[in-house]
């Protein structure tokens, strides 16, 4: 769940970034010219974590989801580890599965680049699109991590983050995978977004196209998840702006796959 904030100045922002264990901000009145100054700020705490090699006292990482100049509102996301694991996994396994049809060279992994939107930024947790198309724009496939305990707020604050990566893209962004760990007795949800037209509709919209739930089975020696909703698939024709050729396909992150994601976020907890 998101804590709501009141910019008051920037080492004060970040003072509470730093000693506060919630790992998601909004930050409230933040005029262009103070996010210019928290984006220096950043930065230099960037580099001194380099020089450094290590992370300094109290330092956390950040990372500015989104920014709008119009409201004056940030959303501030801190890579906790189980956030990482949330998105990394699975970036990662339909990444090798690219290679594996041989096109990694036709393939840019954006990570959380800081892109320029038309009212200010927007920063992914995963990010990636086709080469050279995309090498200096918007990538086709976003992947995010939210780590909620909050269901309601959280699900809120998701959904709307996933229509502004279509809409200040002017949808170019073609997939965004949402994955939310919703708690250790209650599971784990990654939902698959795709602008489509209804059948009375003109315009193409944010459409939920999938959704998959998986669940702790503690009663099972070892101990299984189960998993509703099947292969989580990624249209191969959405990510590279084309049909796929000979060898070319869907990218498919399987049930199997699933069992192995689901345990090694659980172990955060256990």
């Amino acid at each position: 769940m998101a804590t709501s904030v009141e910019f008051t100045g920037v080492r004060r922002l970040f003072s509470i970034i730093d000693w506060d264990s919630r790992d998601s901000f909004t930050v409230t009145n933040v005029s262009p010219h103070q996010f210019a100054k928290l984006e220096q700020m950043r930065e230099k705490r960037k580099q001194e974590m380099r020089v450094e090699q290590i992370r300094h006292k109290g330092g956390r990482k950040t990372r500015f989801r989104d920014y709008n100049s119009i409201t004056q509102t940030l959303l501030i996301t801190t890579p906790t580890s189980l956030h990482e694991k949330l998105h990394r996994p699975l970036y990662n396994d339909f990444f090798r599965q690219i290679r594996n049809m041989g096109l990694g060279a036709s393939w840019i992994n954006m990570g959380s680049r800081t892109l320029a939107a038309p009212q200010g930024l927007k920063e992914g947790d995963s990010t990636g699109g086709p080469s050279p198309q995309r090498s200096r724009g918007w990538p086709t496939l976003v992947i995010e991590a939210v780590n909620g305990t909050g269901i309601f707020e959280t699900m809120g604050q998701s959904e709307a983050s996933m229509r502004q990566w279509f809409s200040v893209s002017n949808h170019e962004v073609k997939v965004v995978v949402i994955a939310e760990f919703r708690g250790p007795n209650i599971g784990l949800v990654l939902q698959k977004w795709e602008e489509k037209k209804r059948w009375n509709q003109e315009r193409a919209e944010p459409m939920l196209t999938q959704c998959v739930a998986l669940t702790r089975n503690p009663a099972t020696d070892p101990v299984t998840y189960d998993v509703a909703g099947g292969d989580l698939i990624l249209p191969f024709q959405s990510l590279f702006l084309r049909d796929p050729g000979p060898g070319e396909g869907d990218l498919v992150f399987s049930v199997e796959d699933m069992h192995e994601y689901a345990d090694n976020i659980w172990q955060e907890y256990l």
